[in-house]
């Protein structure tokens, strides 16, 4: 599958009296992600099925949900963490896409430099300042309290070394995270993409009978995949050694 980012609409010309409106070309670029089956297949033998007295398989079959969303949760985090060479054959976090902070610890001074970053962002053929601000910051475990601490809300009666970004990112903290890395996002433009079977957003459970044995055969198929779409929507940072 491949996922197209249009160019720019072309920009507006002053049009002489009389004369014709002058003609515009816009450009794309693409990125191609292939979706991937993940599934499997448990089977309840007979005996089992005659004495789950304690709901066992009920509650197994239940948690297929749970299962499917650990899955997609960790391979989103290994779409963001995983620095991906992009169509344009550089990879997702570079210096030449203007997304790669100096490494350091959370503070006013790597913040202000991801907020520069990412406003100084360039529409996909160059032609307008994208003005993106980063809302969310996410990091695993290891920059949880920093990270919270940070952004905590200001003291009403802070009269003196007031942060001047505090409440103003949205923390989000995930254990497929490790290390001291951390990224800023901006949700207006896709940056990290998931993808799903159009119809099929929950697993696909099948179950059967084996006519040999008795035996209760359960099979759970999920088709997905998440890939990153725009470097324009993250800045990363490598942390503090």
């Amino acid at each position: 599958y491949s996922q197209v980012k249009s160019g720019d609409f072309p920009a507006l010309v002053e049009r002489a009296e009389g004369a014709d409106f002058a003609s515009g070309t816009f450009g794309e670029d693409r990125e191609t992600v292939q979706l991937k089956d993940y599934g499997v297949k448990v089977s309840f033998s007979s005996q089992m099925i005659v004495n789950d007295d304690m709901s066992v398989i009920t509650r197994l079959t239940s948690e297929t949900g749970a299962a499917t969303a650990d899955l997609e949760n960790q391979l989103a985090y290994a779409a963001l963490t995983t620095n991906k060479t992009m169509n344009d054959t550089i990879a997702l976090y570079h210096a030449s896409h203007g997304n790669l902070g100096t490494a350091g610890a959370i503070t006013a001074s790597s913040v202000a430099e991801a907020y520069k970053l990412m406003r100084m962002q360039t529409s996909t053929d160059g032609l307008r300042k994208l003005n993106l601000q980063p809302t969310i910051l996410v990091c695993g475990p290891d920059k949880e309290a920093e990270a919270l601490q940070f952004f905590a809300p200001v003291n009403a009666t802070q009269t003196s070394g007031v942060n001047i970004y505090s409440g103003r990112m949205q923390v989000v903290v995930d254990a497929e995270i490790t290390g001291n890395q951390y990224y800023f996002i901006s949700p207006r433009i896709d940056g990290i993409v998931c993808y799903r079977l159009e119809g099929q957003e929950a697993p696909s459970i099948e179950s059967q009978i084996n006519f040999a044995n008795n035996n209760l055969e359960l099979k759970v198929a999920h088709a997905f995949a998440a890939a990153p779409m725009d470097w324009r929507a993250i800045v990363k940072n490598n942390g503090e050694a």
